[in-house]
């Protein structure tokens, strides 16, 4: 999510998921050529029984949290969504190395929601659809010692897949799926009395 291929881990709200697998060693044969000293592997959650959950936290620092839970799960189809709703603010990214006092409060908010469905379309034929969003905003400053009231970032990702699988025979069985991903990247810093002018 960053374009020296860093991950924002912020993305991902631990409502949607199930279990979180590190696998040590070398798994570029699988997940690619940066998997050479091992996977961090996040599996999110499938529908499980009938559910509805509501969950309402509040901290420090104005931090408030909102979330739903959806599950339903039958013999042959599952669904589950989650959507959260996160905002905290308080705190200055930039250090006040001066003591000047007057250095604003940066916040952030985050807004996301996952969608995972399962079916079985008739004997030994299957499909699942997946989705994730997750919208970032966050109030940055120029560097460790200096504030910026009106920088801002944001971030918005948007993935989504179809899986299709199929098991004619008990000895083989063949998959097909299709994926798209969306990442934008926005930075939005108005000029102020910061921001340094050169003349060439």
């Amino acid at each position: 999510t960053a374009p020296d291929r860093r991950i924002d881990l912020s993305f991902i709200k631990t409502g949607s998921i199930e279990r979180i697998e590190i696998v040590r060693g070398s798994m570029s044969s699988l997940y690619g050529s940066e998997a050479s000293g091992g996977v961090i592997n996040i599996i999110t959650k499938t529908g499980h029984g009938d559910s509805l959950i509501l969950k309402f936290t509040g901290g420090m620092y104005n931090t408030f949290s909102q979330s739903v839970q959806v599950s339903e799960n039958g013999e042959k189809k599952s669904f589950f969504f989650s959507g959260a709703h996160y905002t905290s603010g308080g705190t200055s990214s930039a250090k006040d190395l001066a003591n000047s006092g007057n250095f604003d409060d940066d916040n952030t908010e985050n807004y996301t929601a996952a969608c995972k469905m399962t079916g079985e379309l008739w004997d030994k034929t299957s499909l699942m659809f997946n989705m994730n969003y997750s919208d970032k905003e966050t109030d940055i400053d120029a560097d460790a010692g200096k504030d910026d009231p009106n920088y801002t970032t944001l971030n918005r990702l948007f993935s989504t897949s179809g899986d299709f699988r199929h098991k004619p025979f008990e000895w083989w069985n063949y998959r097909a799926g299709v994926s798209f991903v969306s990442l934008d990247r926005v930075s939005s810093n108005p000029a102020d009395s910061l921001d340094a002018t050169y003349n060439v």
